[in-house]
């Protein structure tokens, strides 16, 4: 059994069987790169605030976590669930991680816009009507919801008969997953609106407990999972600020070719 597993922003550490602490760091990283090794003081702080506030306002609309306890600022215990290819950290888990992320959109942006704009995706499926031209910021006619792959090297855009087949889901707990999923987005969205920000969108982690419930894991609601931004001003609040920043740098350019070539 691991003493401890160190990942691009947190460390995963055992507490007692079926239980694990994640410790926040002030790291960042940005494109599926890993660990920049450079620190933003106070963030990991940050990402260990909104989490445990996201799952507040999931336990209070009675949705259902593996969180159990704030430990400290930068650290919280968790229930472990199983993930493919890796051995428990605490010997012992309550079920496992489905190997889905599932992202929602209330809002064109980002690779939405990019993909409606390659043709992937025609603005009618949305919702919009024929011949509407989407811009940046459009606000969505209906939330989207749609799967990708979690443990692959490279996130791939999934079908929903895909992604069930993928998690090994029968159609009730499919079902179960979108309806948590929609409530989680709402009760979180609710909370950001409250204290003055918009997520546009942002990505929520599934498990299914060994009774075969499917409850939320990992985090969510945090500047890496959502898009953040104030209301007032328009400002950025999220991971969204780092990837921008670092899009058109030589940096970016390299690791896009080396992803190429390296796939």
């Amino acid at each position: 059994m691991e003493k401890a597993r160190t990942g691009s922003t947190r460390i995963m550490t055992p507490v007692k069987p079926g239980v694990i602490a994640l410790e926040y760091t002030d790291r960042w990283s940005a494109f599926d790169r890993g660990s920049s090794g450079q620190t933003i003081p106070g963030i990991g702080a940050a990402r260990c605030a909104c989490a445990v506030k996201s799952f507040w306002l999931a336990e209070a609309a009675n949705l259902p976590t593996h969180f159990i306890r704030q430990v400290n600022p930068l650290t919280i215990h968790v229930q472990e669930f199983s993930v493919p290819g890796r051995e428990t950290l605490s010997g012992m888990v309550y079920g496992r991680v489905l190997p889905l992320e599932w992202i929602w959109r209330v809002r064109v942006a980002g690779s939405l816009l990019i993909r409606i704009g390659s043709g992937e995706i025609d603005p009618v499926a949305l919702g919009f009507p024929a011949g509407t031209k989407v811009v940046e910021g459009m606000k969505l006619p209906r939330l989207r919801l749609e799967c990708t792959t979690k443990f692959e090297a490279t996130d791939r855009h999934l079908s929903d008969k895909e992604a069930r087949n993928l998690a090994q889901l029968s159609k009730a707990q499919w079902e179960a997953s979108w309806h948590l999923i929609t409530k989680g987005v709402k009760v979180t969205n609710a909370g950001y609106h409250e204290a003055g920000f918009e997520c546009p969108d942002g990505k929520l982690e599934l498990g299914m407990l060994n009774n075969g419930r499917i409850i939320f894991v990992d985090v969510f609601g945090t500047q890496d999972e959502n898009r953040i931004i104030e209301e007032k001003t328009g400002a950025s609040y999220s991971k969204d600020l780092i990837r921008s920043y670092l899009k058109d740098t030589p940096w970016k350019k390299e690791l896009d070719k080396a992803k190429k070539e390296y796939p």
